[in-house]
């Protein structure tokens, strides 16, 4: 029954996207705005991969969350601490930004106020000059993937294609970082894979429109360009609203289910993947026709690159 139910999805869609362009441009316009106020107001929480600290998994098997902050509050009175749950049976996720104790002062404050049955699993220690040189090695992984990018697709395509589809990009990573300074998500490294992650997987989302259109170009060279933009939109919509749902499904399961580590890179994985199904439509599509209005021509279609 539900594949006869899928079967009778339509494959292409037929919406009136033409009028919807540059008011979807112009809404992205705002939502980057307020995303870089975000940034500047609140700033992202970076963890301790990036500030430096302890990180200490231990497990209580009589205490609540409760109990066991207060524990930990009362053993490093001066220190700024975190607790959360990390998964099932009394496991706690105790997080310290970086003191002027170091890791064996803390780990025997901890011994000495926390019950004889409490249990240390592991203990990561990151000193501030190491969180420095992540930063700094972080935004140059950013860097050099977003270059990379613009690179390929100005080689697949033409110029006004890869300045889009870079703009496309650069939406996503700015909204996803915006959002994650709104909420105040932990930034880790594992958050930083997910902007990476977002940057793939936008823009093949962009390529995929484009390629669409290049092949529309070669079949319908007298049809005004923006007509064919609107129906490369409605003939790759289904396939990228499956693909984006199905990922956001198996990113939601993991985000309830697996674990305090994951539920950063999972929520940033998710707002980027609307972020890009989104901007590939409104964003890289209008702003490449108004680039191609700009320059008053209408770009051919490119051999193919493999």
């Amino acid at each position: 029954m539900t594949l006869n139910l899928i079967s009778r999805l339509p494959v292409h869609t037929q919406f009136r996207l033409r009028p919807l362009f540059w008011p979807g441009l112009a809404l992205s316009g705002v939502a980057v705005a307020l995303s870089i106020v975000a940034l500047f107001i609140w700033g992202l929480a970076f963890g301790i991969d990036f500030t430096g600290g302890v990180q200490i998994e231990l497990q209580t098997p009589h205490h609540t969350i409760d109990q066991a902050r207060a524990l930990a509050e009362k053993a490093l009175p001066e220190t700024p601490v975190s607790l959360q749950a990390f998964g099932e049976n009394h496991v706690w996720l105790l997080k310290t930004a970086q003191t002027t104790l170091n890791q064996d002062q803390i780990l025997a404050a901890l011994t000495e106020t926390f019950p004889k049955d409490t249990v240390i699993r592991r203990v990561d220690y990151v000193g501030p000059s190491v969180g420095d040189d992540l930063k700094q090695k972080g935004v140059i992984a950013v860097v050099v993937s977003m270059i990379a990018i613009m690179f390929y697709i100005w080689v697949r395509f033409e110029w006004p294609f890869g300045v889009s589809a870079l703009v496309a990009l650069i939406h996503d990573v700015i909204i996803t970082l915006g959002f994650l300074s709104l909420v105040q998500e932990e930034f880790s490294l594992s958050t930083l894979a997910a902007i990476l992650t977002i940057a793939g997987y936008s823009i093949n989302d962009t390529v995929v429109v484009f390629d669409r259109l290049r092949e529309f170009l070669k079949k319908h060279q007298r049809e005004p360009l923006i007509s064919l933009a609107e129906k490369t939109c409605n003939h790759v919509m289904i396939r990228s609203c499956f693909t984006g749902v199905t990922t956001i499904a198996a990113l939601i399961c993991l985000y309830i289910w697996g674990g305090a580590a994951l539920q950063g890179f999972c929520l940033a994985m998710i707002v980027g993947i609307l972020a890009g199904a989104y901007s590939s439509i409104f964003v890289a599509t209008p702003l490449m026709l108004l680039l191609e209005r700009y320059i008053q021509r209408t770009p051919k279609a490119p051999a193919s690159v493999v």
